[in-house]
């Protein structure tokens, strides 16, 4: 079968490869190695040798080495799976046939234990996580079908002679193909004039002799480009290819980029690929759902395990001597520096004001970040019959009344255009209905922002108004079909037209960069070209106002690509296998920082979220509040603010489905159900003011007579997960996505301690506690509840409380807390006298 870019590659001492064909075209295929395939949907027909064979979803088959084969069909998706048995360390591999083919008998025993050993291999093999079991299961099913399917030599069939001839000749192909053949020589081998020999090729396969020459060639450099070390001149030259530009154009052509970026994006050095787990690539789709139920014991088939292991990690800290010995570091906690709401008329719905209230009451936030203050939603802009623009500013007020009230203060976005004023009234923002394009006319946007600005003052004071951070615009960066300019350069004097405005009302306002999206499309210029414009046209931003999302954009391309359309918010994405990925983007800000000399710059990250997606099925969990705390434990403090986007589910960035939990982004349900995340957020805010030991899965703080501690049990996703492929990840069963299932043991032991006693306090957020999702799976997962049922889900929704009295012995005191998977445990140690 053709190479195909999504595939799971394995490192090179798995004798394995799996990919995903769909809608191939129907050529005739010979291969040396043994191919089980599983077809995921549609209705095929799979010709091997000259016999066809009707198959139709969940059919499993497999094509022996040196088979011709073809398969026909128009709506069809097959999981093709590779076995290089000749790797493997048994004997007389070269007789291993097997006659196995569920065509016509589909759903018998045997077959269903092979599907359920294939749904085993990809899930386990998907994870990343132990080579050694995929290995332990690779050998369970090529034993299975030795037992149960071998044939001890290729099936006698009836060929036509046509047929004969033709695998005759693509045997030779096949092992002659890296001897540079040529056509005449072909021909004259067996004995045929080479137009007669190009005819009767293109009749048989429907491919030229030369492009069936160049797949296969092609196929076998790219495999050992992935796994060795060689120069890649040297592998295009050991492959067939006479010379290396022409693979090169053959390569780009295929792949679309150039085989050295290629390489060097899909693996590393051989050496390397040995200690690597599987690397994934696989494109997005959801065919993969009908293998996922064969993970389920089968009744009378052979068990199978589920692979969780109860492996414990082990933490000491000395904890009495860090609090009276060493010095500690005095802590901001800039993580509730910013919220965010979806745009400013929400401030307006009571749902979102006693969301908003709860959360000050619990964790008291400083700003709330939001969209479209002066958007047509706030009716701030109008113009009459002749175009003169007229001013109402009463929504703002009520916004902004209701904001001081509770203790927060805008973080104010100026945003969007005023249909009105925009010189595209067309260019829209989905559901949200902003305008994101530029004025029409510049100058009565000065005005517009001139009178803004001043009845700001007017109604709330110069020293209230001018400790509000401003920014300019949301992702004018991005692309051109959500908040992105055509023109960077217009958005440039947009934004020094703005600037110069706000500062000419009140000089003491602190205006910020538009907030920026750097991770979407990897291409930095844009910002640099924006800093060099506000340094030679007196507008410098008095900081930096950047957003982040944990999605692995790597593969879009950034001219066509829409981070934020309709359709990528309601479906999984893509997102990073690096659990550290975080923390490397803050190191990249931090370097980027460093490069342009802004090293005293401010730097606010005011949206940041696990995925920009409104639908991944994890945003629910308690992964959610384990992600979080992880990623802002390990990078305390190091950004002036930590915004998570967003407060609620109840967005109106996109329609709200019926499924209380459906995926969303908010800290709370949209009606009001704080999740996991929201917890989390909680008992961070119980941290003390000084920072004594840290490490992996803990963070401990103290005061005169306390020390607090987050503990935290992280399993990053599977890389199967990660492709935004769900496998068996489904509404009730979203755990699926990680495999390792650890519990985790800290043991603390604290010496020096001048006290008696201790009173201890935890705070747990698991499945058990904490955890408003798991309490509604345990109900049923139901969409029509009771005013008495949601209240019963809102009140499990707190974490669990563990209270008990200890006693220090000899001044010491010796704890020991155990984690379930993805728990986050807060413990306050009151010493006592």
């Amino acid at each position: 079968m053709p190479s195909n870019p999504s595939l799971i590659q394995f490192p090179i001492d798995l004798p394995l490869h799996m990919q995903l064909v769909k809608n191939d075209f129907p050529t005739v295929h010979l291969h040396s190695n043994t191919q089980l395939i599983f077809v995921l949907y549609g209705d095929i027909t799979l010709v091997i040798d000259d016999k066809a064979y009707p198959m139709k979803d969940e059919d499993i088959c497999i094509i022996n080495p040196k088979s011709n084969h073809v398969i026909k069909g128009n709506n069809y998706e097959l999981l093709v799976i590779s076995l290089q048995l000749n790797q493997l360390k048994f004997k007389n591999t070269e007789d291993l046939y097997f006659d196995l083919n569920s065509s016509g008998n589909t759903f018998s025993s045997n077959y269903d234990t092979v599907r359920r050993l294939i749904a085993q291999l990809v899930k386990v093999s998907s994870s990343g996580e132990n080579r050694y079991m995929t290995l332990s299961l690779l050998y369970s099913l090529i034993s299975y079908l030795i037992d149960n399917f071998q044939t001890s030599a290729p099936l006698k069939l009836t060929i036509s002679k046509e047929n004969k001839r033709l695998g005759e000749i693509l045997t030779y192909i096949d092992d002659h193909y890296k001897e540079n053949l040529q056509l005449n020589d072909l021909a004259k081998r067996f004995s045929l004039t080479p137009s007669y020999l190009s005819s009767y090729f293109k009749k048989n396969t429907d491919m030229t002799f030369l492009d069936y020459y160049n797949q296969l060639r092609l196929t076998a450099a790219v495999n050992e480009m992935l796994t060795s070390t060689q120069a890649l001149e040297t592998i295009v030259f050991s492959n067939g290819f006479s010379d290396y530009r022409s693979f090169t154009k053959l390569f780009k052509r295929s792949y679309g980029i150039l085989p050295s970026a290629y390489r060097k994006q899909y693996t590393s050095s051989l050496d390397s690929e040995k200690q690597k787990d599987a690397s994934i690539s696989i494109e997005e789709s959801e065919s993969l759902n009908s293998l996922s139920k064969y993970l389920e014991p089968i009744k009378g088939s052979t068990q199978l395990s589920t692979f969780q292991h109860t492996d414990r990690k082990q933490v000491f800290i000395d904890g009495g001597k860090i609090i009276y010995a060493s010095p500690s570091i005095s802590l901001a906690h800039t993580f509730k520096k910013v919220c965010t709401v979806g745009s400013a008329k929400q401030f307006l719905y009571s749902d979102i004001q006693t969301m908003l209230r709860k959360t000050q009451n619990e964790i008291g936030y400083d700003l709330v970040k939001f969209h479209g203050i002066l958007s047509d939603e706030m009716m701030v802009y109008k113009e009459n019959e002749h175009g003169i623009p007229s001013y109402t500013f009463t929504l703002v007020d009520k916004v902004m009344d209701f904001l001081l009230s509770i203790g927060l203060r805008p973080f104010l976005q100026i945003s969007f255009m005023p249909i009105d004023l925009a010189s595209d009234p067309s260019k829209m923002i989905d559901m949200w209905h902003f305008n994101t394009s530029p004025p029409k006319d510049l100058s009565k946007w000065d005005k517009l922002i001139e009178a803004f600005v001043s009845h700001l003052i007017t109604r709330y004071g110069q020293e209230e108004v001018s400790s509000w951070p401003f920014v300019i615009w949301n992702e004018p960066d991005g692309s051109l079909d959500s908040f992105g300019w055509e023109n960077p350069h217009e958005f440039f004097d947009f934004y020094r037209h703005t600037y110069h405005q706000i500062k000419a009302v009140c000089p003491k306002i602190q205006v910020g960069t538009p907030s920026l999206l750097p991770q979407a499309n990897g291409d930095q210029n844009w910002i640099l070209n924006f800093f060099n414009y506000a340094e030679t046209n007196d507008c410098q931003a008095d900081f930096m106002n950047i957003h982040y999302y944990d999605n692995d954009f790597s593969n879009q391309h950034s001219d066509t690509f829409n981070t934020f359309s309709l359709n990528n918010l309601a479906k999984p994405c893509p997102m990073n296998e690096d659990p550290f990925a975080f923390t490397k983007f803050i190191n990249g800000i931090k370097q980027y920082q460093k490069n342009l000399r802004i090293n005293n710059f401010p730097i606010y990250l005011t949206e940041w979220n696990l995925t920009i997606s409104q639908r991944d099925l994890i945003n629910d969990t308690c992964f959610k509040s384990c992600y979080l705390a992880k990623n802002l434990l390990e990078n305390y403090d190091r950004l002036e603010s930590f915004g998570y986007w967003v407060l609620s589910d109840f967005i109106e960035e996109m329609p709200i489905p019926d499924d209380l939990f459906h995926g969303g982004l908010g800290l709370f349900t949209s009606n009001g159900i704080p999740k996991a995340n929201y917890n989390v957020f909680r008992l961070i805010n119980q941290l003390e003011d000084q920072l004594i030991a840290r490490g992996n899965g803990y963070f401990i703080t103290k005061s005169a007579s306390k020390i607090t501690g987050i503990l935290y049990n992280y399993e990053h996703f599977s890389k199967l997960f990660a492709t935004g492929i769900l496998f068996d990840v489904s509404k009730d069963n979203r755990y699926a996505a990680f495999s390792e299932k650890k519990q985790a043991l800290f043991t603390f032991k604290f010496t020096d301690l001048p006290f008696e006693n201790c009173l201890i306090k935890e705070s747990i957020i698991n499945q058990e506690h904490g955890s408003s999702y798991d309490a509604w799976v345990k109900m049923g997962s139901r969409n029509e509840l009771s005013q008495e049922e949601l209240e019963t889900i809102n009140q499990m929704s707190e974490p669990g409380l563990r209270v008990h009295f200890e006693t220090i012995r000899n001044q010491e005191l010796d704890l020991n807390f155990t984690l379930e998977p993805l728990e986050v445990r807060l413990f306050e140690i009151s010493l006592l006298t």
